[in-house]
């Protein structure tokens, strides 16, 4: 017996998959961010963590800690961290040829430390 993997049955196991990755990203901002989850609350936090998401698949990450990283990204610069001329650094970073996903993490809060730290 051949076991087939239709694609429509491939579609719904990667939203779930998806949707138990955004559960445990929700679970992490109440925890981390706790601040910014009590003034947005969870509609308004997933929309940012699908936001996170979606930009990390943008910038080729794909292990789950990457996309964490990414979404951790936009809690700590902001949504519009691509856009803003002052975190154009943070692109920089993202679009670099010269590091790999786990690199680019690295090198974002070495940045981010940085600056907070200093």
């Amino acid at each position: 017996m051949i076991l087939q993997i239709r694609e429509k049955q491939m579609q719904v196991f990667g939203d779930f998959m998806q949707k138990q990755f955004e559960d445990r990203m929700l679970d992490h901002i109440k925890r981390y961010f706790s601040k910014q989850f009590k003034v947005r609350g969870e509609d308004q936090t997933r929309t940012m963590i699908r936001y996170g998401m979606q930009a990390a698949t943008k910038y080729g990450m794909q292990r789950s800690c990457d996309v964490a990283g990414v979404v951790d990204l936009v809690f700590i610069l902001g949504q519009d961290f691509e856009s803003n001329p002052k975190y154009q650094w943070a692109v920089d970073i993202l679009t670099s040829a010269q590091f790999d996903q786990y690199d680019k993490i690295t090198a974002l809060y070495d940045r981010i430390n940085a600056y907070t730290t200093a």
